[in-house]
């Protein structure tokens, strides 16, 4: 049975400084870890070193600077970073910035990537629209094979007013865990996330709003944007073996949809 207790997160990106909001200390997640780092102009820099875990930091808004491996990254909105394990990572910024952080145990060390925006959104491999209306969206894969990781695969998806996403259905309880966290929906904007292992007897149905964070342990997770208005959310997976799961269309869709 779906433990829906520790599933939904609200308002995840309402402090500052560097949080922590999601880890499988207070989740049902086994690898993977999900905060913010929010700083505006005076603000002492951010420090810390990945330990045995490889990070993907995705500036979300604003513009800031990352010193990692000797080199200094400016990223802005949609850029990100990765780090392997065992790098000393300082954030910083002149104006405001506010970074996406996941995070997942790794062996590989040392390796630092960045990936400019500018990079993905023009290349069809890893940019390009899905699905059609009613269920219209723009994907596009940040970290993916574009990224020597170990365990993590990042994204944002786009949808279309009013439309789903996430469709037709599908789960992948057995190779990846996930989190969806919701970004540039503003107020009124909001949608609804299912989670379900039974169609007639969904396990999760809740409104979700902008900065809120949502696990995907297990299920078929679909969602669906107010009229009017788009549900946009990063998704962040974390492959079960390293490897050898990390793949996002790697995946069972639900029988009943499949056609």
């Amino acid at each position: 049975m779906m433990n829906t207790e520790c599933m939904l997160f609200r308002n995840t990106a309402a402090h500052t400084g560097r949080k922590r909001v999601i880890t499988p200390e207070n989740s049902d997640l086994e690898y993977l870890s999900y905060g913010r780092t929010i700083l505006k102009a005076g603000d002492e820099p951010v420090t810390f070193n990945t330990g045995d875990e490889e990070v993907v930091l995705l500036c979300m808004n604003g513009e800031g600077t990352i010193e990692a491996g000797g080199q200094t990254y400016t990223l802005k909105k949609w850029d990100a970073l990765f780090a392997a394990a065992g790098v000393d990572l300082k954030l910083s910024t002149e104006s405001s910035v506010d970074f996406l952080e996941c995070a997942a145990p790794t062996e590989k060390k040392g390796t630092v990537q960045f990936v400019p925006f500018d990079s993905v959104k023009d290349d069809p491999k890893l940019a390009g629209v899905y699905g059609e209306v009613p269920f219209q969206r723009t994907i596009y894969k940040i970290i993916d094979d574009n990224v020597d990781a170990s365990r993590l695969l990042v994204g944002v998806t786009f949808s279309e007013p009013g439309n789903w996403t996430s469709w037709p259905p599908h789960e992948h309880a057995d190779t990846k865990e996930e989190i969806y966290v919701y970004c540039d929906m503003p107020t009124p904007a909001f949608g609804v996330q299912f989670a379900y292992t039974d169609l007639k007897n969904m396990e999760f149905v809740q409104p979700v709003y902008d900065g809120d964070a949502v696990v995907l342990k297990e299920g078929y997770h679909p969602n669906v944007a107010a009229p009017g208005h788009r549900i946009n959310f990063v998704w962040i997976l974390a492959a079960l073996r390293p490897t050898v799961d990390r793949s996002w269309t790697a995946v069972r869709t639900q029988p009943e949809f499949s056609s």
